[in-house]
């Protein structure tokens, strides 16, 4: 088990939060950090980056929870609100982006990818400006790919901040390794989930740049 590589969001999390997170197939990426942060602040900034959880927020009237949706919802009392947010995102665009300044490669799942560049050099994710995107691709299932990528890339990741509302927020979807290596894990793992399921709708696929 390497968790040592998910340090900063992990030692945020109780065990039982993580156990959830996991039981629920939702990767660390898909999870923000709204400690200090009002309720308009944080639905705000999941909603652009297309987040799922928020931990560090106000505890639930029912249970005391502490994991909320992006509108307010507590996540472990409703896991059905988690099932409906999700399939928002059942297809969507795997990508991979580079920043040679940061000597990062990031790996994501966006609506449309080349809108989500737009986004990660306007807010520096990172604390770099100059991310470009090198590798996309449409998929059914995404938010599943998506986590499996995570999960085989987590020798190589590399958590870095960038600045929101004046807080400094963790990036949790960035790696220290090769473009083309992050190219190959998405692929395989589209690849699989594809062949597993004949019927799923066609996929298609698209390189942006040349490795």
């Amino acid at each position: 088990m390497k968790l040592l590589q998910m340090t900063k969001l992990m030692a945020a999390l109780s065990p039982e939060q993580t156990a959830f997170l996991k039981k629920q197939e939702i990767p660390p990426s898909k999870v923000f950090d709204a400690s200090g942060l009002p309720r308009a602040d944080y639905s705000q900034t999941m909603r652009e980056l297309e987040l799922i959880i928020a931990f560090g927020v106000t505890p639930c009237g029912k249970a005391g929870h502490t994991l909320r949706t992006s509108a307010g919802h507590c996540a472990q009392c409703n896991t059905q609100a988690i099932a409906f947010i999700k399939r928002t995102y059942d297809e969507g665009d795997i990508y991979v982006a580079r920043s040679d300044r940061a000597k990062l490669v990031k790996v994501g799942v966006a609506s449309d990818a080349k809108k989500r560049m737009d986004w990660l050099n306007e807010y520096r994710y990172g604390e770099a400006e100059d991310w470009i995107l090198v590798y996309s691709r449409r998929v059914p299932k995404a938010g599943r790919i998506e986590f499996l990528i995570h999960s085989d890339l987590v020798q190589h990741a590399k958590p870095c901040p960038y600045t929101k509302f004046g807080k400094q927020v963790w990036c949790k979807e960035t790696y220290s390794c090769s473009s083309s290596v992050a190219v190959r894990a998405v692929n395989r793992r589209a690849d699989e989930t594809v062949t597993k399921d004949q019927s799923l709708p066609k996929e298609r696929n698209r390189r942006v740049k040349r490795l």
